[in-house]
C-alpha cells in the first residue's frame, strides 16, 4: 500500500502539468477523500453501517460537505488562474482527467495502509508506547513504500532526459545550494507534519467517535 501510495503521488506531480493547480487538485482530492474513506468500511463488510447507523450517516455527511468545500475552492482557484492569465503549457483535459483519478485512487493507498497497520500500533502500545506515537512505527513501511517509487521515478527520469542533470545542480554556488537544501527540507518536514499531528489526534478521539 505504499508503493500505491507512491504511485499517487507521482502522477499527483503529472496531473499538476496536464490539468493546472485548481483543476487537478480538485480533482485528485476528491477521488482520494471519496476512495480512501469509503474503501476500508466496505472491505471489512461495513458498507451496511454507513447508511443505518449515526456515525456511518455523519461520516456520509462529512464526505459531501467536504466535496463541496473542494468544488468550491478549485472553482475560484480557476476563475483567479483565468484572470491572472495563468497558462498550462502541456494542458490536456482527458491525460489530465486520467491521472487525476488515478491519482486519487492510489493516494488512497495511504488510508488502506493504515488500516492494514492496525495490528503494529496495537503492538507499540502492548509494548508501552504512549499512545500519541503508536502510529508512528507504521509510518515507516508506508512511506518506505512511497519513497522507493518516487525515488525510482526521479531517477529514471534523470537517466533518461538528458537535460536533467544533477551534476549541474550541484555545480551551482554554495549559497543557492544552501538555499535550495534548507527550502526543501522546510518543505518535507512541514509535509510529514500532518501525518504526525494525525496520530495525534486520532489518539486523542474516543472509541465511540472513532469514525471521525
Amino acid at each position: 500500500f505504499g508503493a500505491m501510495w507512491g504511485v499517487g503521488n507521482v502522477s499527483y506531480g503529472l496531473t499538476m502539468r496536464h490539468l493546472g493547480m485548481s483543476l487537478g487538485i480538485g480533482v485528485a482530492i476528491g477521488v482520494t477523500l471519496v476512495v480512501g474513506t469509503l474503501v476500508p468500511p466496505i472491505m471489512h463488510g461495513q458498507t451496511a453501517m454507513l447508511f443505518s447507523t449515526r456515525s456511518g450517516l455523519l461520516t456520509m455527511a462529512g464526505i459531501a460537505v467536504a466535496l463541496v468545500g473542494v468544488a468550491i475552492v478549485s472553482y475560484a482557484g480557476h476563475q483567479k488562474e483565468v484572470q491572472l492569465g495563468a497558462e498550462v503549457k502541456e494542458f490536456n483535459v482527458m491525460l489530465g482527467l486520467a491521472l487525476a483519478v488515478m491519482c486519487g485512487i492510489f493516494s488512497s493507498g495511504f488510508s488502506f495502509g493504515l488500516d492494514v497497520a492496525t495490528p503494529i500500533r496495537t503492538a507499540a502500545l502492548a509494548a508501552g508506547v504512549s499512545p500519541l506515537y503508536a502510529r508512528l512505527p507504521s509510518y515507516v513501511l508506508i512511506m518506505g513504500g512511497g519513497a522507493i517509487v518516487n525515488l525510482t521515478y526521479c531517477f529514471v527520469r534523470l537517466a533518461a532526459l538528458k537535460r536533467l542533470s544533477l551534476r549541474a545542480d550541484l555545480s551551482q554556488p554554495g549559497p543557492v545550494i544552501l538555499k535550495n537544501a534548507v527550502l526543501a527540507a522546510c518543505g518535507g518536514i512541514m509535509w510529514y507534519l500532518q501525518f504526525f499531528f494525525y496520530a495525534w489526534g486520532e489518539a486523542n478521539i474516543p472509541v465511540r467517535l472513532s469514525y471521525v
